[in-house]
């Protein structure tokens, strides 16, 4: 139980993680503007590469959908190691792809999820084309400029993906919106020369990990440094004593 259990987390962990990327690409290559002439004058990708991508695409489909063959596979080959063949699996894989585990808590079929997210998909797009999208014509233009020249300091971002992840871990990210706005008379306040809004979010590994971990590296030095007095005495005693502990040990 607790093997499927953390098997949910971890495919949910890793959707989150999977939409995070996707906004940083997303909005930091696909949503900005050209910053330099070489860049304007990108070309796709040769051939090569992008069969060495559709391959990593092809591998991570293959081992999503045949992972109880691959499992079955790896069972055989660590089972084929002297420590491991006394170890109890977990899981049991069946010849018509199925994924048990050992206590029959539940199992889980490649090929009926393979068929499950093609109907879904083939629904969702069936759907999308013939009822939503059946009127509604693409026309590709430029930007709503507002009446200001487009320069590539003005960047479309990825908050509208980005806001459901900031909305959900709010408690965790604690994002802040601070917006400065400048007058072009400070006395009346009337008419507004320039306004700049910015939603922040804080970097939660910087706080939680690394300054915790920083302050405590930071007190462990400040204590060990009386020992590093810089006295050679001090450091001939301690070589000493460490050799008084060794005999100590070693007779």
């Amino acid at each position: 139980q607790w093997i499927f259990i953390l098997a949910t987390a971890s495919l949910a962990f890793t959707g989150g993680l999977a939409l995070t990327c996707f906004v940083k690409a997303f909005s930091a290559i696909f949503l900005a503007r050209p910053r330099s002439v070489e860049v304007m004058h990108t070309k796709e990708s040769s051939i090569p590469m992008q069969i060495s991508m559709a391959v990593l695409a092809s591998l991570t489909f293959i081992v999503g959908f045949f992972s109880s063959f691959l499992t079955h596979m790896f069972e055989k080959i660590g089972q084929s190691f002297t420590i491991f063949q006394t170890t109890s699996s977990f899981v049991s894989v069946s010849s018509d792809q199925h994924l048990q585990s050992a206590s029959g808590f539940s199992f889980v079929s490649a090929p009926g999820l393979f068929l499950l997210f093609g109907i879904v998909f083939l629904c969702v797009f069936l759907g999308t084309r013939l009822l939503i999208y059946r009127k509604q014509k693409i026309a590709c233009g430029n930007t709503w400029d507002c009446g200001t020249t487009l320069s590539p300091r003005m960047e479309i971002t990825a908050t509208g993906f980005a806001r459901s992840i900031v909305l959900i871990f709010k408690n965790v990210l604690k994002p802040s919106i601070q917006q400065d706005v400048e007058y072009h008379d400070a006395e009346s306040r009337y008419i507004p020369k320039s306004r700049a809004v910015t939603m922040r979010v804080e970097n939660m590994y910087d706080i939680y990990f690394y300054r915790p971990l920083q302050k405590m590296i930071d007190g462990i030095s400040l204590k060990s440094k009386v020992i590093q007095g810089g006295n050679v005495n001090v450091y001939i005693s301690y070589i000493f004593l460490a050799l008084i502990v060794a005999l100590f040990i070693v007779l």
